[in-house]
């Protein structure tokens, strides 16, 4: 996982039985990075990239499913959209916030600073979050959710809030988790092959242990809209 601290990087590096690692997740302590690289541990990371660290990362277009998320939301006729994002530690959560900033810019509405909240990757996270955000910003009329988990807890805080969805609020969130075919509405979010992305990962491995090479990869994996109930 993810969450790695630089001893077990060492750990990895002296055990014969590792010949190469992947790294699963949205936050990669960097120090353990670090550690693989200069014991020459081949590696990659799947799920975000670690900048300033030149690595090999594959991961989901998230800048553009983001986009696409809030273009939906404008076709629809929304103008008052909040983001309650993932972590700000997150690579991925910075790249939503400039999708979510840019689609309000070309759309020529305002950045509220109240419409952004963040929230870690737990339905109870994005229940307490979205609570926060009917307090400050009653008035918003969508809300663009950075992951599907939060967005599960974002729809019991609406629904207790006696908010209807999408009535009142629309609601779309990211990761087509099977949970959103389940939710009451069913939500719209965007989808990126988790298969393909771990697929990649695995044969960019296997081409660093046939000869590894100092030309780091990042290969994004391609998001799109599902539309549902939600919005």
């Amino acid at each position: 996982q993810t969450r790695m601290e630089p001893d077990e990087a060492r750990r990895y590096a002296a055990d014969p039985a590792v010949s190469g690692v992947i790294v699963l997740g949205g936050v990669v302590n960097h120090t353990f990075a670090q550690q693989l690289i200069e014991a020459g541990v081949p590696f990659v990371v799947a799920g975000a990239h670690q900048h300033p660290l030149q690595l090999n990362v594959v991961m989901a277009d998230v800048f553009n499913g983001a986009m696409a998320a809030m273009q939906h939301l404008l076709q629809r006729g929304r103008r008052r959209i909040a983001l309650i994002n993932g972590p700000v530690t997150t690579s991925t959560s910075v790249e939503k916030l400039q999708a979510y900033r840019l689609a309000l810019s070309e759309a020529g509405l305002p950045f509220e600073g109240a419409y952004v909240l963040n929230s870690d990757f737990l339905a109870e996270s994005g229940h307490q979050a979205t609570e926060r955000l009917l307090a400050l910003a009653p008035e918003i009329d969508a809300i663009f959710y950075g992951e599907d988990t939060i967005a599960l807890g974002g729809l019991r805080a609406l629904k207790e809030a006696g908010r209807r969805v999408p009535g009142d609020v629309a609601v779309v969130g990211f990761g087509d988790y099977d949970l959103t075919r389940y939710t009451d509405p069913q939500m719209t979010t965007v989808h990126f092959d988790m298969r393909q992305l771990g697929r990649i990962a695995a044969q960019r491995l296997a081409m660093l242990l046939e000869e590894l090479d100092a030309d780091p990869w990042l290969v994004r994996v391609p998001c799109t809209l599902v539309g549902r109930e939600s919005t």
